[in-house]
């Protein structure tokens, strides 16, 4: 009886042993550069991700981008736009992955009296597919904001526009 338990004792070690740990969820590569099309940048952005912390399910990520585009010739803000978000990220599986953030988008206004900088409000929920080990990043969003504008036809009367956009977005992670 005393052999049975000490091998029943080790079998159940082995076994401990042997389970999938968290390490297989955690995320090897804690920098991203992605391509967005039709999301913070509203035509394209490019945008830079560092992973601030993460456990099994839960990750944070703090990102930064960029967008150039003839914003001036529809909404009198500047051609240059910067974003900034916080990203949240649940693990569904170790390479599916619910993706959530929001943040501020920086650009500036013209004005034929005055120059303005803006911070709207900008964010996004979707789908994530990124491999623990994996170089590849791919994320289907739905991207939103709010926008205080300052339109040509009515430059004296700013609008508050909200916008919603799918929006698709491939990177590398490093």
């Amino acid at each position: 009886m005393k052999k049975i338990g000490i091998l029943f004792l080790f079998l159940l070690i082995s076994i401990c042993c042997n389970a999938q740990s968290d390490s297989t969820w955690r995320f090897k590569k804690k920098n991203n550069i992605t391509f967005e099309l039709l999301g913070s940048g509203v035509l394209y952005s490019f945008n830079y991700e560092r992973l601030v912390y993460q456990s099994k399910h839960f990750k944070s990520l703090a990102e930064v981008g960029f967008s150039y585009a003839p914003y001036r010739f529809f909404f009198n803000q500047s051609d240059l736009q910067f974003m900034f978000n916080w990203n949240q990220l649940y693990s569904l599986s170790n390479k599916s992955h619910i993706d959530a953030g929001a943040g501020l988008k920086l650009f500036q206004t013209y004005n034929l009296e005055k120059k303005d900088f803006l911070l709207p409000i900008i964010f996004h929920f979707g789908y994530r597919y990124q491999k623990p080990n994996g170089n590849f990043l791919f994320k289907l969003l739905a991207s939103g904001g709010i926008y205080k504008m300052e339109l040509y036809l009515y430059p004296s009367k700013p609008s508050y526009i909200p916008y919603l956009f799918p929006s698709i977005a491939v990177g590398y992670c490093f």
